[in-house]
């Protein structure tokens, strides 16, 4: 009974959330003590497929609202990507070309290459960082024939990010779609980073925060790259208009 009620609790969740067609029970088959084998309802694979279900639904909303309704029918670039693999690719870029940049930047300084005023090691290494993985996605946003642009639908590279709602503007280091973000940092940013209040209000969309995999994560035992979740951001209070971030 317990199992059913929590199966039953997931289905009207899913209703409301507005799913359609909600899967109903899967079953198999079970031999009992009387030894007599019956077709039961299956509340382990049940959840498993509510899940999987769920989960769909989820990703095809956000890939709407990112892509727009017709993303399955998309391709983009040279190479004819679908949108999840133009998202996969240049996520990947952006990590490798962090990553690298991150490398590079800490060698050159620890052998004077990189000059450092003191108390800004970070500050330096952060705008060497920025500038290399920069470069990296607007070369591939060349060999794949694409424009980076702020009016650009399909991606912005360090581009404004405006909103007709709201005054002031922000600057992601990049822009998937309409309303995916990336951003290079590392220094650790969440919810309450004015910088990604800002974005989200502006823009509403999808934040993931790309730093160094050499540094630690939000939570302990992880290190690297994060996402934040929108639910979590509260709404930006301005207090300079006319400020980027």
């Amino acid at each position: 009974m317990q199992a059913e009620n929590r199966v039953e609790t997931l289905r009207q969740a899913m209703a409301d959330a507005g799913v359609k067609d909600v899967p109903g029970y899967s079953e198999s088959w079970s031999t009992g003590a009387d030894g007599i084998t019956r077709n039961v309802r299956d509340y382990g694979a049940t959840t498993e497929n509510l899940q999987r279900v769920y989960e769909d639904f989820v990703r095809d909303q956000r890939l709407r609202e990112t892509w727009g309704d017709d993303y399955q029918s998309l391709r983009i670039g040279k190479s004819q990507m679908t949108p999840m693999e133009f998202e996969k690719k240049v996520l990947d870029i952006h990590q490798r070309a962090t990553d690298a940049a991150y490398t590079q930047g800490v060698d050159l300084i620890a052998k004077g290459e990189l000059e450092v005023k003191p108390g800004e090691y970070a500050k330096e290494l952060g705008n060497f960082i920025d500038k290399q993985v920069r470069d990296g996605l607007r070369g591939f946003a060349k060999v794949e024939g694409l424009s980076d642009s702020a009016a650009s639908n399909i991606w912005a590279v360090n581009r404004r990010l405006k909103s007709e709602i709201m005054p002031g503007w922000g600057i992601p280091d990049s822009r998937l779609g309409y309303n995916m973000y990336a951003d290079t940092t590392l220094a650790m940013k969440g919810p309450y980073t004015e910088q990604i209040q800002k974005w989200n209000s502006l823009r509403p969309g999808y934040t993931i925060i790309i730093r160094p995999s050499a540094l630690p994560g939000p939570i302990e035992g992880t290190r690297g790259s994060y996402v934040i979740p929108r639910p979590a951001i509260p709404s930006y209070v301005p207090r300079n208009l006319g400020r980027g971030l």
